[in-house]
């Protein structure tokens, strides 16, 4: 996750092209998601639609996108997904006031290959702890056969 991290410090460096340049300056920022809807369980072969609430980091931002990674080596049902946001940096004062600043948004196709019994971490990114690490909301969902689940467990 820290490389999630240079690379969206490294895209928001990138964003201004000129010192001279006085047009728009658009800055990215995670939004700390707080509730993820994820199926009970998944079925391999089949795509799902991942709905997430998150906060805005404040009136002025704007949903960009997500940024989702897949965890290396031994770690790669480990599904990290943060909500990117957007703002106008020259902006001096933000004239949109908003009491609440939770929203919804939806990852789209989110294709499960895992054989049965492969069980899927989500770590959907919440903020930083004090001393800056990363903190996630975790979701565990274990691929099944809807066919060979007991009738109790439905």
């Amino acid at each position: 996750m820290k490389r999630l991290a240079f690379l969206l410090m490294i895209s928001v460096s990138l964003v201004g092209c000129s010192l001279d340049d006085d047009g728009p300056n658009r800055l990215l920022e995670f939004a700390e998601i707080t509730e993820a809807e994820l199926p009970e369980y998944f079925e391999s072969g089949e795509s799902y639609d991942i709905v997430v609430t998150y906060l805005l980091p404040s009136a002025c931002h704007t949903f960009n996108g997500f940024d989702a990674r897949q965890g290396q080596g031994s770690d790669i049902k480990d599904i990290f997904i943060g909500v990117v946001t957007s703002y106008d940096a020259n902006l001096t004062e933000c004239n949109e006031e908003e009491e609440d600043l939770s929203r919804e948004a939806t990852l789209r196709d989110v294709t499960i290959t895992g054989e049965v019994g492969t069980v899927y971490t989500f770590k959907f990114w919440a903020g930083q702890d004090s001393s800056g690490e990363p903190q996630y909301y975790t979701v565990e969902v274990p691929v099944e056969d809807p066919d060979n689940l007991d009738e109790n467990e439905e």
